[in-house]
């Protein structure tokens, strides 16, 4: 997730956004986006190609398995791969994030997930849809659908989670519609629950 923060600070102040949005605040760096991008880039690669193999985190750090066990590391991989593709304007890289998705089955587990410190596989295909949408050249077509599934279940209480005050999900929810790939149900029922009128 590391390599994930790094290239989307480094979208930020590199002046990177989603057409659908807003521009950022005048944040714009481009010295300290290149640093950021440099570290993503570094990070990412240890990740894909560590000696022995990827592993999980307490396998590698046994003492932090009754704390913060991690259930795997496939949707880290996706979710860096996507980040750094939109950093870098690199279509390989949306294209090795869907081969993440597709080698740990993630798309199978997408409906009885939740978006926490564990598991940020929600957030994949919306993040997708919104770089496809704002970056067609990066080729990420395919994850529209992915999103407005996951979001009808959440908004129909069919999901693994509900929308409740404080939910992780809700942010999920209302950038989603702010793109357009959504329902106007979506706005609807995520400005009763965060906004109450």
């Amino acid at each position: 997730m590391a390599a994930a923060a790094f290239a989307s600070c480094s979208s930020l102040y590199a002046g990177r956004s989603f057409t659908s949005y807003s521009p950022p605040a005048p944040l714009q760096n481009t010295s300290y986006a290149s640093t950021l991008l440099q570290h993503a880039q570094q990070l990412y690669s240890f990740a894909v190609n560590s000696q022995g193999g990827q592993r999980t985190y307490q396998t590698s750090v046994p003492v932090v398995l009754n704390n913060y066990p991690s259930s795997g590391y496939g949707d880290d991989l996706s979710m860096a791969a996507l980040w750094l593709g939109l950093a870098q304007n690199d279509s390989t890289l949306i294209s090795q994030a869907q081969g993440y998705y597709d080698q740990f089955q993630l798309d199978g587990q997408l409906n009885d997930t939740v978006f926490n410190w564990d598991s940020v596989l929600p957030a994949i295909p919306i993040l997708a849809t919104q770089i496809y949408q704002s970056y067609p050249q990066l080729d990420g077509d395919g994850w529209q659908s992915r999103a407005e599934a996951y979001l009808d279940r959440v908004v129909s209480g069919q999901g693994a989670g509900k929308l409740t005050n404080g939910s992780n999900r809700k942010f999920s929810i209302a950038r989603s519609t702010a793109n357009g790939t959504t329902q106007v149900d979506y706005f609807i029922m995520t400005k009763d629950r965060i906004w109450p009128v």
